[in-house]
């Protein structure tokens, strides 16, 4: 998979792979809107509606063109009304692991 620093722009459309729960559901799809983006404690986050469940941490946030834009991080409990995920930027976590995007 590419990288692209950058992301999404507001309102478009993102994928996010991951296993949510448990193993067999590996490789799981769904499909979201960027919401926002947003500073929290000093990092930059893509904010999304894309569904997102436990276990899928770490799994890449891809744009129309299977890019990949971001990495799950974290979900806001959906109990407390919410279904909004928080994503790191790839540019972000490239820069923070010394690595440069492919081609």
């Amino acid at each position: 998979m590419r990288g692209r620093r950058g992301g999404s722009g507001l309102g478009s459309a993102v994928f996010a792979i991951g296993t949510p729960l448990d193993p067999t559901l590996q490789n799981t799809v769904t499909r979201g809107v960027v919401s926002a983006t947003r500073i929290i404690d000093g990092f930059n986050f893509i904010q999304s509606d894309v569904p997102v469940t436990q276990g899928s941490s770490g799994g890449p946030l891809l744009d129309e063109k299977v890019v990949v834009v971001g990495i799950t991080h974290s979900v806001i409990d959906p109990a407390k009304g919410s279904s909004l995920n928080f994503f790191i930027p790839i540019g972000d976590a490239l820069d923070f692991l010394g690595l440069e995007a492919a081609p």
